[in-house]
Protein backbone atom coordinates (compact mmCIF):
# COMPACT_ATOMS: atom_id res chain seq x y z
CA UNK A 1 0.00 0.00 0.00
CA UNK A 2 1.21 3.57 -0.92
CA UNK A 3 1.88 6.08 1.45
CA UNK A 4 -0.80 9.38 1.65
CA UNK A 5 2.04 11.13 0.75
CA UNK A 6 2.59 9.54 -2.73
CA UNK A 7 -1.01 9.11 -3.58
CA UNK A 8 -1.26 12.38 -3.31
CA UNK A 9 1.37 13.21 -5.40
CA UNK A 10 0.24 10.65 -8.22
CA UNK A 11 -3.53 12.62 -8.36
CA UNK A 12 -1.76 15.80 -8.56
CA UNK A 13 0.36 14.95 -11.06
CA UNK A 14 -2.40 12.85 -13.07
CA UNK A 15 -4.95 15.89 -12.48
CA UNK A 16 -2.10 18.12 -14.28
CA UNK A 17 -0.92 16.25 -17.05
CA UNK A 18 -3.62 17.46 -19.84
CA UNK A 19 -2.93 21.16 -18.55
CA UNK A 20 1.02 20.33 -19.41
CA UNK A 21 -0.42 18.54 -22.61
CA UNK A 22 -2.04 21.43 -23.51
CA UNK A 23 0.80 23.71 -23.54
CA UNK A 24 3.17 21.54 -24.99
CA UNK A 25 0.95 21.27 -28.13
CA UNK A 26 0.18 24.80 -27.92
CA UNK A 27 4.38 25.19 -27.56
CA UNK A 28 5.41 22.88 -30.55
CA UNK A 29 2.20 24.52 -32.80
CA UNK A 30 4.40 28.13 -32.46
CA UNK A 31 7.58 26.33 -32.77
CA UNK A 32 6.28 24.83 -36.35
CA UNK A 33 4.71 27.91 -37.17
CA UNK A 34 8.30 29.99 -36.69
CA UNK A 35 10.38 27.19 -38.65
CA UNK A 36 7.54 27.18 -41.44
CA UNK A 37 7.73 30.87 -41.81
CA UNK A 38 11.46 30.98 -41.56
CA UNK A 39 11.53 28.60 -44.43
CA UNK A 40 8.93 30.40 -46.63
CA UNK A 41 10.83 33.53 -46.19
CA UNK A 42 14.31 31.81 -47.41
CA UNK A 43 12.27 30.35 -49.98
CA UNK A 44 11.13 33.41 -51.39
CA UNK A 45 14.13 35.39 -51.19
CA UNK A 46 16.27 32.65 -53.19
CA UNK A 47 12.86 32.82 -55.78
CA UNK A 48 12.81 36.73 -56.32
CA UNK A 49 16.69 37.42 -56.53
CA UNK A 50 17.03 33.93 -58.51
CA UNK A 51 20.13 32.71 -55.33
CA UNK A 52 20.73 29.08 -55.60
CA UNK A 53 18.61 27.85 -51.94
CA UNK A 54 21.86 25.86 -51.05
CA UNK A 55 23.43 29.23 -51.31
CA UNK A 56 21.50 30.42 -48.16
CA UNK A 57 21.57 26.90 -46.15
CA UNK A 58 24.81 25.66 -46.63
CA UNK A 59 27.49 26.31 -44.72
CA UNK A 60 29.78 30.13 -45.59
CA UNK A 61 33.43 27.95 -45.43
CA UNK A 62 31.60 25.21 -47.34
CA UNK A 63 30.13 27.33 -50.61
CA UNK A 64 33.09 29.32 -50.60
CA UNK A 65 36.35 26.87 -50.12
CA UNK A 66 37.78 28.42 -47.67
CA UNK A 67 39.02 26.52 -44.38
CA UNK A 68 37.25 25.75 -41.64
CA UNK A 69 39.03 28.71 -39.35
CA UNK A 70 37.59 31.28 -41.90
CA UNK A 71 36.59 33.90 -39.56
CA UNK A 72 36.25 32.44 -36.57
CA UNK A 73 36.74 35.14 -34.11
CA UNK A 74 33.67 36.71 -35.62
CA UNK A 75 31.69 33.11 -35.54
CA UNK A 76 32.64 32.52 -31.66
CA UNK A 77 30.93 36.65 -31.25
CA UNK A 78 27.66 35.52 -32.71
CA UNK A 79 27.80 32.58 -30.81
CA UNK A 80 28.54 34.49 -27.31
CA UNK A 81 25.56 37.04 -28.89
CA UNK A 82 23.32 34.26 -29.21
CA UNK A 83 24.25 33.22 -25.47
CA UNK A 84 23.43 36.28 -24.21
CA UNK A 85 20.09 36.40 -26.11
CA UNK A 86 19.53 32.80 -24.96
CA UNK A 87 20.16 34.03 -21.14
CA UNK A 88 18.24 37.05 -20.82
CA UNK A 89 15.50 35.16 -22.72
CA UNK A 90 14.97 32.48 -20.27
CA UNK A 91 15.84 34.71 -17.24
CA UNK A 92 12.78 36.88 -18.84
CA UNK A 93 10.38 33.47 -19.13
CA UNK A 94 10.83 32.31 -15.46
CA UNK A 95 10.18 35.54 -13.79
CA UNK A 96 6.54 36.34 -12.93
CA UNK A 97 5.06 38.65 -15.34
CA UNK A 98 4.94 41.59 -12.10
CA UNK A 99 8.65 41.52 -11.62
CA UNK A 100 10.67 44.18 -11.81
CA UNK A 101 13.29 43.04 -13.49
CA UNK A 102 11.44 41.13 -15.99
CA UNK A 103 11.23 43.72 -18.37
CA UNK A 104 15.07 44.75 -18.13
CA UNK A 105 15.70 40.96 -18.94
CA UNK A 106 13.18 41.22 -22.22
CA UNK A 107 14.59 44.49 -23.28
CA UNK A 108 18.57 42.59 -23.12
CA UNK A 109 17.56 39.59 -24.63
CA UNK A 110 16.15 41.88 -27.73
CA UNK A 111 19.20 44.65 -27.59
CA UNK A 112 22.05 41.60 -27.43
CA UNK A 113 19.76 39.50 -30.83
CA UNK A 114 19.69 42.86 -32.45
CA UNK A 115 23.77 42.99 -31.81
CA UNK A 116 23.98 39.29 -33.23
CA UNK A 117 22.25 39.91 -36.04
CA UNK A 118 24.47 43.16 -36.90
CA UNK A 119 27.35 40.65 -36.55
CA UNK A 120 25.94 37.70 -38.28
CA UNK A 121 24.92 39.13 -41.64
CA UNK A 122 26.55 42.46 -41.49
CA UNK A 123 23.27 44.28 -41.19
CA UNK A 124 24.85 47.95 -40.48
CA UNK A 125 27.54 47.58 -43.51
CA UNK A 126 25.65 45.28 -45.94
CA UNK A 127 22.09 44.62 -45.80
CA UNK A 128 20.69 48.79 -44.75
CA UNK A 129 23.55 50.33 -46.98
CA UNK A 130 23.13 48.20 -50.24
CA UNK A 131 19.99 46.02 -49.72
CA UNK A 132 17.26 48.62 -48.50
CA UNK A 133 19.56 51.86 -49.49
CA UNK A 134 19.52 53.05 -45.71
CA UNK A 135 22.81 54.98 -45.31
CA UNK A 136 25.21 53.20 -43.43
CA UNK A 137 25.89 56.35 -40.96
CA UNK A 138 21.88 56.56 -40.10
CA UNK A 139 21.78 52.98 -39.33
CA UNK A 140 24.58 53.57 -36.61
CA UNK A 141 22.96 56.64 -35.10
CA UNK A 142 19.63 54.85 -34.99
CA UNK A 143 21.89 51.54 -32.68
CA UNK A 144 23.32 54.48 -31.09
CA UNK A 145 19.65 55.82 -30.06
CA UNK A 146 18.71 52.57 -29.15
CA UNK A 147 21.28 52.09 -26.86
CA UNK A 148 20.95 55.27 -25.09
CA UNK A 149 17.12 54.77 -24.61
CA UNK A 150 18.07 51.26 -23.16
CA UNK A 151 20.32 53.18 -20.72
CA UNK A 152 18.33 55.98 -19.92
CA UNK A 153 15.25 53.75 -19.01
CA UNK A 154 16.91 50.85 -17.24
CA UNK A 155 20.51 52.21 -15.46
CA UNK A 156 18.64 52.63 -12.23
CA UNK A 157 17.97 48.93 -12.51
CA UNK A 158 21.55 48.29 -13.58
CA UNK A 159 22.49 50.09 -10.74
CA UNK A 160 21.73 47.54 -8.07
CA UNK A 161 23.87 44.73 -10.31
CA UNK A 162 27.91 44.49 -10.94
CA UNK A 163 27.57 47.27 -13.60
CA UNK A 164 31.62 47.43 -13.78
CA UNK A 165 31.51 43.99 -16.42
CA UNK A 166 29.30 45.65 -18.08
CA UNK A 167 31.24 49.22 -18.12
CA UNK A 168 34.37 46.65 -19.33
CA UNK A 169 31.89 45.60 -22.24
CA UNK A 170 31.14 48.70 -23.80
CA UNK A 171 34.34 50.19 -22.58
CA UNK A 172 36.01 47.28 -25.04
CA UNK A 173 33.73 47.71 -27.34
CA UNK A 174 34.05 51.34 -27.62
CA UNK A 175 37.54 51.41 -28.03
CA UNK A 176 37.06 48.87 -30.96
CA UNK A 177 34.99 51.36 -32.83
CA UNK A 178 37.73 54.05 -32.12
CA UNK A 179 40.19 51.86 -33.51
CA UNK A 180 38.31 51.26 -37.09
CA UNK A 181 37.84 55.11 -37.36
CA UNK A 182 41.29 56.04 -36.57
CA UNK A 183 43.81 53.42 -37.99
CA UNK A 184 44.07 52.54 -41.55
CA UNK A 185 43.54 48.94 -42.94
CA UNK A 186 46.04 46.81 -42.14
CA UNK A 187 46.36 43.39 -40.43
CA UNK A 188 47.77 44.24 -37.02
CA UNK A 189 44.82 47.56 -37.24
CA UNK A 190 42.12 44.64 -38.09
CA UNK A 191 43.43 42.24 -35.30
CA UNK A 192 43.68 44.35 -32.80
CA UNK A 193 39.84 46.27 -33.46
CA UNK A 194 38.11 42.87 -33.82
CA UNK A 195 39.92 41.51 -30.80
CA UNK A 196 38.70 44.50 -28.71
CA UNK A 197 35.14 43.81 -30.08
CA UNK A 198 35.32 40.21 -28.57
CA UNK A 199 36.64 40.96 -25.20
CA UNK A 200 33.85 43.57 -25.21
CA UNK A 201 31.60 40.24 -26.00
CA UNK A 202 32.58 37.80 -23.38
CA UNK A 203 32.20 40.71 -21.16
CA UNK A 204 28.91 41.48 -22.31
CA UNK A 205 28.10 37.33 -21.88
CA UNK A 206 29.80 37.59 -18.08
CA UNK A 207 27.80 40.53 -17.22
CA UNK A 208 24.47 39.33 -17.76
CA UNK A 209 24.75 35.42 -17.35
CA UNK A 210 25.85 36.85 -13.45
CA UNK A 211 23.46 39.27 -13.87
CA UNK A 212 20.10 36.96 -14.72
CA UNK A 213 21.38 33.88 -12.05
CA UNK A 214 21.07 36.68 -9.61
CA UNK A 215 18.13 38.19 -10.64
CA UNK A 216 16.64 34.80 -10.19
CA UNK A 217 18.05 33.59 -6.95
CA UNK A 218 16.91 36.96 -5.27
CA UNK A 219 13.38 36.02 -7.11
CA UNK A 220 13.29 32.78 -5.59
CA UNK A 221 14.11 33.83 -2.04
CA UNK A 222 11.08 36.29 -2.17
CA UNK A 223 8.91 33.51 -3.48
CA UNK A 224 9.85 31.36 -0.13
CA UNK A 225 9.99 34.16 1.90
Amino acid sequence: MKPRFFAFGSQQLHSDAPQHHSLTRRMIGWIGLFVACLLLILYSFSQLDHIPLSTLTRDPADITGMPFYFGILSTLGVMLWSATTGVCGVGWLLLESSHQQRRFLGASALLSLILALDDAILLHERVFPKHLHIPENLVLAGYLGLGMAYLFYFLPRMLSTDYGLFMLAVGFMALSMIFDVIMPFHELATFTEDSLKFVGIVFWLSYFGRTVQTILAQAKLQRLA
